[in-house]
């Protein structure tokens, strides 16, 4: 798995900067394409990595399909 980097559906994208759950590096454990207000959106399980902040974290995460984060939620 490449570090950073969300992969669902027809989407690909790396997420740069503040666009990563608080600020950590990470790997996509789940991801899914989903609808919100009619527009596709991509809601994914991230596991962080031992050189991120908070490493062993998991996070969901919604991103449009662009990268940009919507939404972040610690799972543990």
């Amino acid at each position: 798995m490449q570090v950073n980097t969300v992969t669902a559906g027809e989407y690909n994208f790396v997420v740069k900067g503040e666009n990563r759950p608080f600020s950590n590096n990470f790997v996509v454990q789940r991801a899914e394409v989903v609808q919100y207000a009619g527009q596709d959106e991509v809601a994914c399980v991230v596991l962080c990595t031992a050189d991120s902040n908070e490493p062993g974290r998991l996070y969901f995460a919604q991103y449009s399909t662009k990268g940009r984060l919507q939404e972040c939620n610690t799972l543990n």
